[in-house]
């Protein structure tokens, strides 16, 4: 974004709360605003969404530091901990530029709230680039690719091109005009990726030998370790399913079916979106026609 584009003054369409005189806000160096539409939602309606975020990020510190994970401090204590407003225009700006160099996924809205007392520029500042981000996220694809390889491990830069190259094929040949349809191009492209997984697991466990434990192992195991163990769970993602195998051949074959139906419906639902929805502009004549009935001409008076 340039920076003629990025920057928006404060008296022309920047969000503010009601009530909060601009003599006493403190605008961000280099007047970096971020632009927002004047006509949008949340403009109408100011920051009030925002700073109930602001008064439940609080609430949540103070229950922490009240209980005994957080050290099982008074109601003063806990208050005081939880919520450390700037004093001065300096500690706001060290705050902010402290904030600006951090990951913007990693900013906290405690830290907007510590901000806001002395300067709510600051705060909406920050807030609507984080916003502005989050957009970026979900329109690159990241967004809906972090779904798809939650765990580090799995994020490998293979996984993540393959998602997005896929994803970047469906938006060449559909080209979405915004974000309704784009969205729509993610869940077709996720259940295409997982039609694919379960294809594979199901070939694996009808064609494949199953992986047992070796049984020498097994009674290496339990002279190694006789007695009980507390805890018999070991870290993981999520738990096996107690099935026998042509159960689990089975449960394979009935995923594939269901995410090659998703895909399909997903399919129909932006070939009709793109059906029913038809914009004429700066036309001169139109002809209207359903099957078999009579062709109706609108010419523009």
């Amino acid at each position: 974004m340039s920076k003629e584009s990025a920057t928006v003054k404060s008296n022309r369409g920047t969000r503010r709360p009601k009530g909060i005189s601009r003599m006493i806000e403190i605008p961000p160096d280099d007047a970096d605003y971020v632009p927002v539409a004047v006509d949008s939602l949340e403009s109408r309606v100011g920051y009030g969404s925002l700073l109930r975020q602001l008064q439940e990020s609080y609430i949540v510190r103070v229950a922490f530091f009240r209980s005994k994970e957080g050290g099982a401090l008074s109601p003063d204590e806990a208050r005081a901990r939880a919520f450390q407003p700037c004093e001065d225009e300096e500690e706001a700006k060290r705050l902010y530029e402290e904030l600006m160099r951090n990951p913007v996924d990693q900013v906290r809205f405690i830290d907007l709230a510590s901000m806001w007392r002395i300067s709510p520029a600051f705060s909406e500042s920050l807030w609507e680039m984080i916003k502005t981000e989050a957009r970026d996220e979900f329109e690159s694809g990241h967004l809906a690719s972090k779904v798809l390889n939650p765990t580090q491990f799995q994020r490998t830069a293979w996984a993540v091109a393959s998602y997005l190259g896929l994803r970047e094929s469906f938006l060449e040949e559909w080209q979405p005009p915004g974000g309704i349809q784009v969205s729509l191009i993610d869940i077709l492209a996720q259940s295409f990726f997982c039609f694919q997984h379960w294809v594979k697991q199901s070939v694996l466990r009808s064609q494949t030998p199953l992986r047992k434990s070796n049984a020498g192992y097994i009674q290496w195991q339990e002279q190694f370790n006789p007695d009980a163990v507390d805890d018999g769970y070991t870290y993981g993602h999520w738990d096996l399913p107690y099935v026998s195998e042509q159960a689990a051949v089975e449960h394979a074959t009935r995923m594939a079916d269901r995410w090659h139906r998703m895909y399909m419906r997903t399919l129909r639902n932006m070939r009709d979106f793109r059906r029913y929805s038809v914009t004429i502009t700066n036309a001169q004549q139109v002809n209207f026609a359903s099957e078999g009935a009579q062709q109706v001409n609108v010419a523009k008076a």
